[in-house]
C-alpha cells in the first residue's frame, strides 16, 4: 500500500521499477498489478527458467541484476534472456556497498546494459568510458548517511556535464 501510495505522487514521465529479491511468481505479479509497475528488477537467484515463467504472467520489461565476480559471471549474463542486464559488485548482502567490481571484464560484452556498484562523483567518468553502459546506477553514490540526498544528485548531474 505505501508503495503504491508513493507511486500516485509521481510525474508520470517517471518510471516506476520493481525490485525483487528471490521473491515468488505470484508476490512479484501481484505487486507489480497493485502499484502499476513499468519495469520488474530481479535481484536475487533467478534464473532464466524463473524469468520465462515471469515474462508468461507479466508482459513488463524484465531486468536482471548480475553479481560480478570474475568473467564466468559476465559469461552467465550473455546467457540471460533478461531484457536488460544490470552488472553489480557481488555482496554477500543487499544494498549498496559503495564499492565496485573490475569494469574491464565488461569490454567484450554487447548490447545495452545497465552499470551499477560504487559508482561516484569521483569514478562515474572512468566507469561510463570503460564500460559504455545504457544506464548508469548511482543509487548508493548520492547518499549522505544512507539517505538520497539531493544535492548529491545535482552535484554529481553538474560533474557529468563538463
Amino acid at each position: 500500500q505505501t508503495a503504491n501510495d508513493l507511486t500516485k505522487k509521481l510525474e508520470e514521465k517517471i518510471k516506476k521499477v520493481g525490485v525483487f529479491v528471490n521473491a515468488s511468481l505470484t508476490q512479484i505479479e501481484e505487486i507489480a498489478h497493485k502499484v502499476h509497475l513499468d519495469i520488474i528488477q530481479l535481484h536475487g537467484d533467478e534464473d532464466n527458467e524463473f524469468i520465462k515463467a515471469l515474462k508468461n504472467k507479466i508482459d513488463l520489461p524484465i531486468w536482471q541484476a548480475i553479481k560480478v565476480k570474475d568473467i564466468v559471471d559476465i559469461e552467465r549474463a550473455k546467457q540471460s534472456i533478461a531484457d536488460m542486464i544490470l552488472f553489480d559488485v557481488s555482496k554477500d548482502s543487499a544494498g549498496g556497498t559503495g564499492k565496485s567490481f573490475n569494469w574491464d571484464l565488461l569490454k567484450d560484452f554487447t548490447g545495452e546494459f545497465i552499470l551499477a556498484g560504487g559508482i561516484n562523483k569521483q569514478n562515474i567518468i572512468r566507469a561510463i568510458r570503460t564500460t559504455k553502459p545504457y544506464i548508469v546506477d548511482i543509487s548508493s553514490g548520492i547518499e549522505k548517511d544512507k539517505h538520497k540526498d539531493e544535492n548529491e544528485v545535482k552535484t554529481i548531474s553538474d560533474f557529468c556535464e563538463r
